[in-house]
């Protein structure tokens, strides 16, 4: 049976949604906001958020959701206008791969191998290399793929190391800007962010509920992977930075353990650098960072320095480019830490240096910075910490910045 969604909203508590697979049958399935709920096959009452009472009814045109005795909206996401693939290999003939955009309804596109295959909408059976009979059905909410009568799963072609961490921004009209972060999607290990804090997500989940009760779909299109919420494609931001002006940024690092047996993937999220305000996030978690603080101890002792650089901000890990430093730990064999296998975070502590003072690790010198008008202004290179807060302090009262 198909898997049945709805969303509703309860005053003051924003919006909420409800997710139901084998309703009223065995195996059901029950979750509200991404949480499972225990739900035996015969159980159609539930307890939602703020105490609402939420009720499966079976209507003549079919499973209806009451909540607090009013129907509300069924909510069916459009991950059928996704493209699904698939591969598969023939005895003498090699790899080969279909693509299907729009599976099923108006405006179907089928690819075999790139090219295009005449396929009105609705049609489910074509011929594929070597004369094979392929055969698209449906079941359980999910299309699959038979292959002269084999089974033949949907790909996860993985993303290349050097493309697996992936950030996406989206907006939404109650809260405003969102992002969401993945790391090894469709990997051992696979980890995922919204909003910087660290999402339950076990091996092989794609599906999450987001901000404001959207639905969160990762797809992948053989090439890469996409973000959909609600349906509609978001948007992958370029390097996982963004501008000074707006002071947030947001990476995804390696650290290698103590043992040098595995490596993890962590991720630091900053917002209003330099500024009043300033947050920084590291895997989720708050860490103590005054205006101005910079630099920050992270897992395994390792050093994190964030960087003015133009009009984008830029981290380093020990000293070395974030991309180039998640590169090395790639090129040097280490296995990705398992599931449930991951350095703490804690301690985190900030580098005690003063107010507007930067370390630079490959000199041992001290550079200061200031904000003036929105604009940082480089005060020079300083042998030791206190020379370089002494110009700082002196030209904010200078310039009363």
């Amino acid at each position: 049976m198909d898997t049945l969604w709805w969303k509703f909203e309860v005053p003051g508590l924003g919006t909420h949604q409800v997710r139901v697979k084998n309703i009223g049958a065995r195996g059901q399935e029950v979750s509200i906001d991404g949480n499972p709920v225990a739900a035996p096959d015969d159980q159609l009452i539930f307890t939602g958020p703020g105490a609402t009472l939420l009720e499966l009814q079976r209507r003549a045109n079919g499973w209806v959701l009451v909540v607090d005795g009013m129907i509300v909206e069924s909510h069916q996401p459009e991950q059928d206008r996704q493209a699904l693939l698939w591969k598969f290999a023939l005895p003498g003939i090699g790899t080969h791969q279909l693509r299907i955009k729009a599976i099923g309804e108006a405006g179907q596109e089928v690819f075999m191998d790139g090219s295009p295959v005449e396929a009105p909408p609705g049609t489910t059976t074509f011929t594929g290399p070597g004369a094979c009979l392929l055969q698209i059905s449906k079941g359980g909410g999910q299309w699959s793929l038979h292959v002269d009568g084999v089974y033949c799963p949907q790909s996860t072609s993985s993303p290349s190391a050097t493309s697996s961490a992936k950030t996406w921004e989206f907006v939404l009209p109650s809260t405003g800007a969102h992002t969401v972060s993945a790391v090894n999607l469709g990997l051992p290990g696979h980890q995922v962010f919204i909003d910087g804090v660290s999402t339950a997500a076990p091996e092989g989940t794609t599906t999450f509920t987001g901000p404001e009760g959207v639905l969160l779909q990762f797809q992948n299109n053989g090439d890469s992977w996409i973000l959909y919420v609600d349906g509609n494609q978001a948007q992958e931001t370029e390097g996982g930075g963004s501008s000074a002006t707006s002071g947030s940024a947001l990476w995804n690092f390696s650290v290698m353990d103590p043992s040098k047996t595995f490596s993890s993937m962590h991720q630091m999220q900053v917002r209003n650098m330099g500024v009043t305000g300033q947050e920084v996030f590291l895997d989720g978690v708050l860490v103590p960072a005054p205006e101005g603080t910079t630099m920050f101890t992270g897992p395994v002792g390792c050093l994190l320095e964030v960087q003015l650089r133009g009009s984008s901000w830029a981290l380093q890990v020990d000293g070395v480019d974030v991309e180039a430093h998640n590169t090395a730990i790639m090129m040097s064999g280490a296995a990705t830490a398992p599931p449930g296998v991951r350095e703490a975070v804690a301690p985190v502590t900030m580098i005690d240096l003063p107010q507007g003072v930067t370390l630079d690790p490959s000199t041992g010198k001290y550079t200061a910075n200031i904000r003036v008008h929105g604009r940082f202004v480089n005060l020079g290179i300083f042998a030791t910490p206190d020379e370089a807060s002494n110009h700082y302090q002196q030209y904010k009262k200078a310039h009363g910045a």
